[in-house]
């Protein structure tokens, strides 16, 4: 009954983490919209909320063994309601960027927590993948009502489903108890060295940067190749639906089949099929190669936030690891801005294919010996 309750509380919290990375491309044409930025200065704010919600796990990463878990995620959880509510009442960018931050170093204090449970877990993977599966349900509901909300509130009512969400898991998280008495393990992690650390930094960066990157601007490039910003939301909504296949494939798997192979076959995917979405001019095409890249990627999530997980039990290396993939979504938005107002959008494609690539082989070197 506690490792369910317990289970519930860290999805709730986990999903806080989750939702602004999942609907970047809603408060990307938002913040356009509303506030009169460029695709560039839209990206720069969002950045500067994502750096803030992954340097804060990074920074605090040596505490992870001495944190109240509950008081983490409790007063995590409850500084980011403040932050959202705050950011309803404001139209200025510049003290709205002060509360976003706010708002990303709260969220980041959840992360703490959750890489302090993982890190005990016998299957990290196997966590993760219920806890992204949580996020993913809730990033269906966004997209299903948001164009409305959108429609008459604007960059306010964006805010306001922020609000909605937080408040409904202030109560959950704090069902939270934990003893913080390591679990049972059938894995015997060995301390992780430098060399480690530095290709699991590459790795992370490397994966998730090119790939947020699309997916930030994915809306203006539906638009491209001929659909309507409404429908193209409406149909990121089917394309969370599916992926809660593989988030909960991924749960399934866990570890009985390794973490190279499913990292391996995942990433190669959401490489190719992201190289086509980025390339066709064909609605039917563009959709199904989308749908296929955030699948493969959704399911690789959790695998990368586990290589951290599997590394060290005291939990440093776990909060690292999830800062450091946030980190590649926090400069997601800024780095599509840059490579789309210099080089077009299919610069995108070859930056997947690199970071794809070259995180893998980043992952498998890190993994040598261990997994």
């Amino acid at each position: 009954m506690n490792m369910v309750r317990n289970t519930v509380a860290l999805a709730a919290a986990y999903t806080l983490v989750m939702t602004l990375p999942n609907v970047l491309p809603i408060f990307v044409v938002v913040l356009m919209n509303d506030l009169a930025l460029a695709e560039e200065q839209a990206g720069r704010l969002l950045t500067a909320e994502l750096v803030m919600l992954a340097a804060t796990p990074v920074l605090l990463s040596p505490l992870a063994p001495r944190v109240s878990v509950r008081a983490v995620l409790l007063m995590g959880s409850s500084a980011a309601l403040l932050a959202h509510l705050l950011s309803i009442a404001t139209q200025d960018p510049d003290v709205l960027l002060a509360l976003r931050m706010f708002a990303g170093f709260s969220v980041g204090l959840i992360f703490l927590g959750v890489g302090r449970v993982s890190a005990l877990m016998p299957d990290p993977v196997r966590l993760y993948g219920i806890l992204n599966s949580t996020g993913v349900l809730v990033a269906i509901l966004l997209f299903m009502i948001s164009p409305r909300i959108i429609e008459v509130h604007g960059l306010a009512g964006a805010y306001g489903m922020l609000v909605a969400i937080t408040a409904t898991a202030v109560p959950l998280v704090a069902l939270f108890r934990w003893s913080d008495r390591p679990v049972s393990k059938t894995r015997q992690p060995l301390p992780a060295t430098a060399r480690q650390l530095v290709l699991l930094v590459a790795g992370l960066t490397l994966a998730v940067g090119p790939y947020m990157a699309m997916y930030s601007f994915s809306e203006p490039i539906a638009i491209g190749v001929g659909l309507t910003s409404r429908r193209f939301v409406l149909f990121l909504a089917v394309v969370q639906g599916l992926c809660l296949l593989a988030t909960a494939s991924a749960s399934w798997c866990g570890l009985r089949f390794g973490m190279v192979r499913p990292l391996l076959f995942s990433l190669c995917g959401c490489a190719l099929f992201g190289v086509i979405a980025l390339n066709t001019t064909v609605i039917w095409i563009f959709l199904s190669a989308f749908l296929l890249t955030n699948m493969c990627f959704l399911f690789s999530v959790s695998y990368q936030l586990g290589v951290g997980a599997v590394l060290d039990e005291s939990g440093r290396v776990a909060s690292l690891a999830g800062g450091v993939f946030y980190m590649g979504a926090a400069v997601s938005p800024f780095l599509g801005g840059f490579l789309i107002t210099r080089f077009g959008y299919s610069s995108l494609a070859f930056a997947l294919i690199c970071g794809c690539v070259l995180g893998f082989i980043a992952f498998a070197r890190v993994l040598y010996g261990v997994r």
